[in-house]
């Protein structure tokens, strides 16, 4: 694995416990280019409900092809803004990885009282990898698990592409709880 994660366990973290952060990982990737309107349409939804709930809710968003860029840092919920412009072939475990990586070491980098209490991660994406060259889908695995078992931290796969349960399987989270297909 090229990454290093300079994770604590959350107990020894002091944290805001209202505050609740969500990284939505989003597949930007011509494999998705069909998809994407009703992926579209499901963002804006998940955007308007953060909006509204109780409590300090914080999105970063990441977009991914066959590379990945954070847009949108801890900012509130209804000034994100997203818009699919497929391009690239999916690099699915190397900005999966990559970006928790870099999520979880920006957590550890807020001032101990602005740092969210809770952590919900939401895959986007099709499901496929066609161009990851460094991390793997066991690379992934160990990620994912080091993540929910030390912080608590939970996935959500989202997709309405057939790879969705190999998604859900293959990052070894809780198969249904973690893969969620839209119709």
């Amino acid at each position: 694995m090229s990454r290093t994660m300079r994770l604590s366990h959350l107990g020894e973290l002091s944290v805001d416990r209202n505050h609740f952060a969500t990284l939505l990982v989003i597949e930007n990737s011509k494999d998705i280019a069909l998809e994407s309107p009703r992926m579209q349409a499901g963002i804006e939804h998940m955007l308007e409900f953060l909006e509204s709930a109780a409590g300090l809710n914080s999105v970063s968003m990441v977009e991914f092809a066959d590379g990945y860029q954070f847009v949108n840092h801890f900012d509130p919920p209804g000034s994100v803004r997203f818009k699919f412009s497929p391009h690239g072939r999916p690099a699915l475990w190397d900005s999966l990885c990559n970006a928790c990586v870099d999520f979880a070491n920006a957590i550890q980098d807020l001032p101990e009282h602005t740092r969210p209490a809770r952590v919900q991660v939401v895959i986007i994406a099709s499901g496929r990898d066609s161009s990851s060259t460094f991390l793997t889908e066991k690379d992934t695995r160990t990620i994912a698990g080091q993540l929910m078992a030390d912080w608590g931290w939970d996935f959500r796969h989202f997709s309405v592409g057939p790879g969705a349960r190999a998604l859900g399987g293959g990052t070894g989270f809780l198969g249904e709880a973690f893969t969620s297909s839209a119709s």
